[in-house]
């Protein structure tokens, strides 16, 4: 069986969260095209009626992306410097889970043009969702961490 070590996984984790970074860069003057092309080729009777206002949900999505994905690459930050049970952990875990929230919501917008949009927006919930408990599990421990920490 294959076992990756503990740093080795924060350091791949950090390089495909900076392929994301990038990807996301790449977006921002990319996506008129890409929304064109895609409507162009498969939703040509939305093309003429609601081009821009998809473009608009779609960059509105892309400042939640960017934020969480700059709040995971600084608590991969904190995992690499074995301070995981901190506050600002659970800072970037609380503005991680709040764009998934946000994502949520900006995509079941986005369902009023393309169905499928929903199952993302429920995607986004549930990952908020699962992030919340564990920020309240990482909050527990940094909690108790600190209590320790000042008894010896």
């Amino acid at each position: 069986m294959f076992v990756i070590d503990r740093k080795t996984s924060a350091s791949l984790s950090t390089i495909l969260t900076l392929i994301v970074l990038v990807i996301l860069i790449i977006a921002v003057p990319a996506l008129p095209f890409i929304t064109y092309f895609f409507l162009h080729a498969a939703h040509p009777v939305l093309l003429e009626t609601s081009y821009y206002p998809i473009l608009v949900i779609l960059y509105t999505a892309l400042i939640p992306a960017f934020a969480a994905d700059i709040a995971l690459l600084r608590l991969l930050g904190n995992v690499r410097r074995d301070s995981v049970f901190s506050s600002s952990s659970v800072a970037y875990l609380r503005l991680i889970s709040w764009c998934c929230f946000a994502e949520a919501v900006i995509f079941a917008a986005f369902g009023i043009f393309f169905a499928l949009s929903f199952f993302l927006s429920f995607a986004a919930l549930f990952m908020g969702l699962i992030l919340r408990v564990v920020k309240n599990v990482i909050e527990d421990a940094a909690e108790i961490k600190s209590e320790n920490d000042l008894t010896v």
